[in-house]
């Protein structure tokens, strides 16, 4: 015999989102997606700049500003990810990103 997932008494099934829904939720990320990408465009400027620049002796030399400035934009990319991330499993669900 099958088994069949049955609502239990006063339970309903969970509601799968309407494609509509979904896509307007997934049209909602756009600029969330833009901003990642230009950020991570920055990101990697400013290590091909640090690492391509200054080697001597096969030794890469980053300074203090150039550090602050990559380590910033770093964090910055990985939190936009993960933020799109967590946008992305909303919408798919059919929710509004917050």
């Amino acid at each position: 015999m099958l088994n069949k997932c049955m609502p239990a008494n006063g339970e309903a099934l969970p509601q799968k989102p309407d494609d509509s829904a979904v896509a307007s939720a997934m049209r909602a990320l756009e600029a969330q997606v833009s901003d990642l990408a230009s950020m991570s465009k920055i990101l990697a400027d400013l290590l091909n700049e640090v690492l391509c620049d200054d080697k001597r002796d096969g030794i890469i030399r980053v300074s203090e500003y150039d550090m602050d400035k990559i380590s910033f934009a770093w964090v910055d990319v990985a939190s936009r990810a993960n933020a799109l991330k967590s946008a992305f499993y909303s919408a798919y669900k059919g929710e509004s990103p917050q």
